[in-house]
């Protein structure tokens, strides 16, 4: 039997996303768990997609971009 090839833009494609397996055993990319956006840090058991960190040693924090700005847009009114 002949074997499918896959075509450039699909390997492209599976390259570039990064596959995590999650605590729940499932696997798939790694997204935040409030926007949906791709994440960069799991903190407490969820995915991230921004991190501050902190004075000392291993005191990195996780937290959405796009709840943060939202937050910051109605204090100042």
């Amino acid at each position: 039997m002949k074997e499918k090839r896959e075509s450039k833009t699909v390997k492209k494609e599976r390259k570039n996303t990064m596959a995590i397996i999650k605590e729940d055993s499932k696997v798939g990319p790694a997204v935040c768990c409030k926007c949906g956006e791709d994440a960069k840090i799991n903190d407490t058991g969820k995915w991230f997609c921004a991190y501050e960190s902190e004075m000392g040693v291993m005191n990195i924090k996780g937290y959405c971009k796009k709840e943060r700005k939202g937050k910051s847009a109605n204090s100042n009114t």
